[in-house]
């Protein structure tokens, strides 16, 4: 979507009536009562309407949806694979599982109003409903007697996926859906009780031709290939995620020594040897050092490690004080602490650059190579920024 003139902030770049929202409704409206949860019937919905043809109210809208959107539940196993991510992989796994879900609750539904939907038609509406879906508050479109008024002072948010969990109810906004995401907060979206419409306002200047973004939130590029399949560049909110035992190379321990126990617990760190322990780490910001650029809670609990190991001698006056406020314990600790890291995130990189060969040379589809390859790219990123604050240490 471009500008066809100079955009300022507070403008309003997008103003849909609730009469041209797509809804559950749709079928309520055109076959009475339904006994689905609204996620399930918007499904449905898009599947009846689609199936009308021109006589269907959504013509113009429903043909201009492409055939399939690419949500990272709908890829092959050994596509998931390429990303080289456990996250993404359990998230996928879940996906496929809610698929199954899916599947055969409509295929119970469906055969009230049609017999001949396929497969392949329910993945469609399926896959529609999950990536383009916004969300409106549940009392915003609470049915009564059919009247389609929401109640006043509701709001809506963009949010991933179709999974109506009770909180909000899930519907397609004509054009809202149009726009690209920004990482960047240029945007804000929701529902206006004042004109019942939901409305998009600008949070950005643009001169006239530039493209036009929408927000869809703070989101990483692990989360934005799951629900949508694609990844951004320079994302401040992309992240890695490192384990312990990736970094320290040994199997999960316990802490012995009374002192690093009371210290662990007063901190509020749960199991800091546990080789199951992760932690995010984003990408490392200009000019910031080492020490900044992972979690506090990651280099304490490599100290807490380092100190149960006893690497040193030193003596540790007041280890707590010392751990909460990010002092290094000691000279020694603060270099085993940065050459485990650093072997960990080369070895990282390694691994990254041969996943990112495969991934671009691999036999699938050109959506996928081209989504995973520039994940793994992303992530790779993350690792060289952190690499680069160790330099000079």
């Amino acid at each position: 979507m471009a500008a066809t003139g100079t955009i300022q902030p507070g403008d309003v770049l997008l103003s849909v009536p609730l009469s041209a929202i797509f809804s559950h409704h749709e079928l309520c409206e055109g076959s009475g009562p339904v006994e689905l949860a609204p996620a399930y019937a918007l499904l449905v919905a898009i599947l009846l309407e689609s199936r009308k043809g021109r006589k269907s109210a959504w013509y113009e809208y429903l043909r201009l949806l492409p055939e399939q959107e690419h949500i990272l539940a709908t890829w092959k196993m050994q596509d998931i694979a390429l990303l080289q991510d456990a996250k993404l992989f359990e998230s996928a796994m879940a996906g496929k599982r809610k698929w199954k879900e899916v599947l055969s609750t409509c295929q119970q539904a469906v055969p009230n109003y049609s017999k001949d939907f396929t497969v392949d038609d329910i993945a469609w509406a399926w896959s529609i409903a999950a990536s383009r879906s916004a969300y409106m508050e549940k009392k915003a479109w609470k049915e009564l007697e059919h009247s389609r008024k929401p109640s006043r002072n509701s709001h809506s948010e963009r949010g991933p996926g179709c999974t109506y969990d009770g909180a909000g109810v899930g519907v397609l906004i004509p054009l809202l859906d149009m726009f690209n995401h920004s990482c960047r907060p240029v945007s804000t979206a929701g529902y206006n009780p004042e004109s019942d419409s939901y409305d998009l306002i600008a949070d950005a200047a643009y001169a006239e031709g530039e493209q036009v973004f929408i927000h869809y939130g703070p989101l990483s590029n692990r989360e934005l290939v799951e629900h949508w399949g694609f990844t951004l560049e320079d994302n401040p909110h992309d992240s890695i995620i490192l384990s312990m035992s990736e970094i320290t190379r040994v199997e999960s321990t316990t802490l012995t020594q009374p002192e690093l126990i009371s210290a662990a617990r007063i901190l509020g760190i749960e199991n800091p040897l546990c080789a199951d322990a992760s932690y995010t780490v984003g990408i490392a910001q200009a000019k910031a050092s080492f020490w900044d650029s992972v979690p506090w809670q990651l280099t304490t609990s490599l100290q807490l490690s380092a100190l149960e190991a006893r690497i040193c001698d030193c003596e540790h006056v007041d280890l707590v004080e010392t751990l909460a406020n990010g002092v290094v314990a000691c000279a020694c600790i603060e270099k085993l602490c940065i050459s485990q890291l650093r072997d960990a995130l080369l070895d990282r990189h390694t691994r990254l650059q041969a996943s990112i060969t495969r991934a671009s040379t691999a036999a699938a589809s050109d959506h996928v190579k081209t989504a995973a390859t520039s994940y793994l790219i992303s992530q790779d990123c993350i690792v060289q920024s952190i690499l680069r604050t160790l330099t000079g240490i």
